[in-house]
């Protein structure tokens, strides 16, 4: 995992917080893993929108998928997230990590050879 395209392009913030969710899983929560944005930010010793931003940017590089959003009405509760890496109770991980790629980067060069393909 951690030398694909997708980690290496995660900020720093985004992988202590990555860190954060794993350590919340316990082997048998994964899609139930309650954690939110005050909570990560407190362990992390940043600000919750930093936190926010993290979690983010961990979704949009396929790495936790968000399976329940965590609200305030009717009352308060927490996200629960699923990493993409770990199984869930009834399915194998999808990994979608994996299936991402920087933007531009199988487009031809000027050259007219295209990229080599990053290696994993």
């Amino acid at each position: 995992m951690m030398r694909t395209p997708a980690w290496r392009s995660l900020s720093p913030v985004a992988r202590a917080v990555y860190l954060e969710i794993e350590f919340a899983y316990n082997g048998s929560n994964n899609g139930a893993i309650r954690l939110g944005c005050r909570e990560v930010a407190e362990l992390c010793g940043i600000n919750k929108d930093t936190a926010a931003r993290a979690f983010r940017e961990l979704e949009n590089l396929g790495f936790i998928v968000r399976n329940k959003p965590g609200g305030f009405y009717p009352q308060r509760h927490v996200t629960e997230w699923r990493l993409t890496a770990r199984p869930t109770i009834d399915a194998l991980p999808t990994k979608d990590f994996a299936k991402w790629a920087p933007r531009g980067s199988l487009e031809p060069r000027a050259s007219g050879y295209a990229q080599k393909p990053v290696r994993e």
